[in-house]
């Protein structure tokens, strides 16, 4: 909402949204940089996180939407939501982007919280 995207319609508030909750958030598509994580429990793993990533993008170009883990703190800058729940499990493969994500994202954000 911040950053116009030009496959999305722009979506046009009078204010802030009240919040905003990810839950286990995708935050980056880079599957082989997970490659050599240990799955922990997480059902989620590097086999099936290349397949899925590659199918989502299609012939898309990886940017700040697809990976919001990689966009520098002021990408988020002026986000227009008041507050910000963020959940995660510890056993998730993906937690490392998500806690880059999250410390990225609460430096310009109203971030509520993060559970892990």
């Amino acid at each position: 909402m911040t950053h116009g995207h030009p496959a999305i319609a722009k979506l046009d508030t009078t204010e802030h949204l009240g919040g905003l909750a990810l839950i286990a958030p995708w935050t980056s598509l880079d599957y082989q940089a997970q490659e050599n994580l240990v799955c922990r429990g997480d059902i989620l793993t590097p086999y099936v996180a290349g397949p899925w990533s590659r199918a989502y993008l299609w012939y898309s170009k990886r940017d700040y939407y697809t990976d919001p883990s990689t966009a520098p703190f002021t990408w988020f800058r002026d986000f227009p939501v008041k507050q910000v729940l963020i959940l995660a499990g510890q056993n998730e493969i993906m937690l490392p982007d998500i806690k880059d994500f999250v410390a990225n994202f609460k430096v310009c954000s109203y971030l509520t919280a993060m559970s892990i």
